[in-house]
């Protein structure tokens, strides 16, 4: 097979001198770099393929290639992307980049690009898998055309075992390859040095966890992933409310088969009814409730569902803040054992699938394809009329069909927003959480939305949606509470909005007739179909 390796022309970061691997930057091919590659172009005779970085600069340069070669198949292949240089991008090259740089040059794999950056093992292993995927999918006689980066191009040819210098702008290299046999090989090594580091890592946790909880956070985030550097206050509220003293109240016998809904709460007596009775139907059995002080009828109805539940009730007494709940949970977790399914859910929240008054929680859990983290939308439920105004949770049976955007995310990957909130608010809350997850020992819950290692957050699937009360009778003592306290993520930012609308239009609904649906009617596939396409 004929390989021809081009590095895309002259670009305008090129110019500036600085690393532009997203398209944010737009760099984009300058005169010169469009003459270079227009120039380079005609020392090709034959091209049958072209694979194309996604980025706009290579776009440009294949352009040029394919006008050339109509009848060529072409191909954009994320795989070819530039390198990530996390905090570093759209800087200028310096010192700290070398030294990463020779850190990989002496073996090693892990260390990152600074923050969400890329790093040897990342960048080998994704274009070892291209470049394999290519040699299946393309005859032996065939001349294939790959547009990309210097460095990417760099690390595809010492894949390869090509020993020339680095590709300048503009410039293509021409290779005859016969055997791809090797890249086999490199694949099982790369995937030998990712156990080896597991190992390492299970090691390592096992050992500061035993000496101190803080340690061992601070190891996960900033040591071992290197990939989000996590607040000192954060950490301080995760350790906090891991080391939380939760009381027991009421003790109970888990089935060991079934997974363990966690789950704190605060005075929600208006819902617990419709809450249990919604998680006795999908087949959950096994509870832990985390009772933050309430001083309704919450724990009466609670101890009242004994029939077929294992419910254990403990007590937090500390105050509430959301990264500090977390810490409840990952305390919990890791008391309670590894290798084990969890359901987070907050008190508000009916965690559905489609299909879900059909297939109990334990065959949807089967029917996962072997995913590890489950993530679910969250649909705001509300009533017909003003939301202020409604007294019976039975009047919460609509939602939004169509209002809901999904984007690419560095750090979550796919992740949703829209929805009522921002179609009758204005603000934009993130609408994803990753509620069920099979828990190894491993895993880091940093907030409602993601956990480390940061990998895993982009490998879990849309499977389930999180049908959310957020306007309950009596809610709105809690969102001024919530308010005045700052107690949720960025300063409770988000309730003093929704404070500020009560205030200006105490009649405000969410119901809109263009828009709404029965819940009956909600599907999540529809959805997700409609905003993937």
């Amino acid at each position: 097979m004929n390989i021809i390796f081009m590095r895309h022309g002259e670009a305008t970061d090129n110019i500036r001198e600085i690393l532009s691997d997203k398209e944010i930057y737009f760099s984009i091919l300058t005169d010169a770099g469009f003459s270079e590659a227009a120039q380079t172009i005609k020392s090709i005779d034959k091209v049958d393929k072209i694979y194309i970085s996604p980025l706009p600069r290579t776009i440009q340069t294949a352009k040029i290639l394919y006008e050339k070669f109509p009848t060529a198949e072409a191909v954009i292949d994320d795989r070819l992307r530039e390198i990530q240089y996390g905090r570093y991008s759209g800087q200028k090259n310096n010192s700290s980049l070398d030294i990463i740089r020779e850190k990989q040059i002496a073996g090693d794999y892990f260390t990152r690009f600074g923050k969400y950056g890329d790093n040897k093992f990342d960048i080998e292993m994704r274009l070892s898998l291209f470049l394999r995927d290519m040699s299946t999918r393309n005859f032996d006689n065939n001349t294939i055309a790959i547009v990309s980066h210097g460095s990417v191009i760099s690390f595809m040819k010492r894949i390869l075992n090509l020993k020339t210098p680095h590709t300048k702008t503009g410039k293509a290299e021409f290779f005859t390859i016969n055997d791809w046999s090797d890249l086999n090989d490199r694949i099982k090594h790369l995937e030998t040095i990712a156990d080896a580091r597991k190992h390492t890592f299970n090691r390592e946790v096992d050992h500061i966890e035993n000496v101190d909880v803080q340690n061992k956070y601070r190891y996960i985030v900033e040591e071992l992933y290197n990939s989000v550097e996590l607040p000192e206050s954060t950490l301080g509220w995760l350790v906090k409310g891991h080391n939380d003293d939760l009381a027991v109240e009421q003790e109970a016998t888990f089935d060991p088969n079934k997974p363990i809904l966690i789950c704190p709460f605060y005075n929600f007596d208006n819902f617990a009814q419709k809450w249990f009775e919604h998680y006795r139907g999908l087949g959950v059995v096994n509870y832990i409730m985390i009772d933050n002080n309430s001083t309704d009828l919450s724990l009466d109805i609670i101890k009242s569902q004994n029939n077929g539940l294992n419910i254990k009730i403990m007590k937090a007494s500390g105050r509430y803040n959301c990264f500090r709940a977390c810490g409840w949970r990952q305390q919990i977790m890791d008391k309670c054992g590894q290798n084990k399914w969890y359901l987070n859910v907050d008190s508000d929240e009916l965690f559905s699938y489609d299909n879900s008054d059909r297939v109990n929680i334990n065959d949807f859990i089967k029917k996962l394809d072997g995913f590890k983290l489950v993530k679910s939308l969250m649909v705001d439920v509300y009533p017909r009329g003003p939301v202020l105004e409604v007294s019976s949770v039975d009047e919460f049976q609509y939602v939004d069909k169509n209002t809901y955007m999904m984007s690419k995310n560095d750090l979550y990957g796919d992740r949703f927003y829209g929805g009522p909130r921002f179609r009758v608010v204005g603000i934009q809350p993130s609408l994803q959480k990753i509620p069920l997850i099979f828990y190894t020992g491993q895993e880091l819950l940093i907030n409602d939305h993601y956990y480390y290692p940061g990998y895993i957050n982009k490998e879990s699937v849309f499977r389930s949606y999180l049908l959310h009360y957020k306007f309950l009778p009596g809610d709105m003592c809690k969102y001024k509470d919530f308010a005045e306290s700052g107690v949720h993520y960025d300063n409770s930012k988000e309730y003093k909005h929704y404070l500020s609308k009560v205030t200006s239009d105490p009649g405000f609904k969410l119901f809109d007739k263009s828009v709404s649906i029965p819940v009956s009617e909600f599907k999540l596939s529809n959805l997700i179909d409609d905003s993937v396409k």
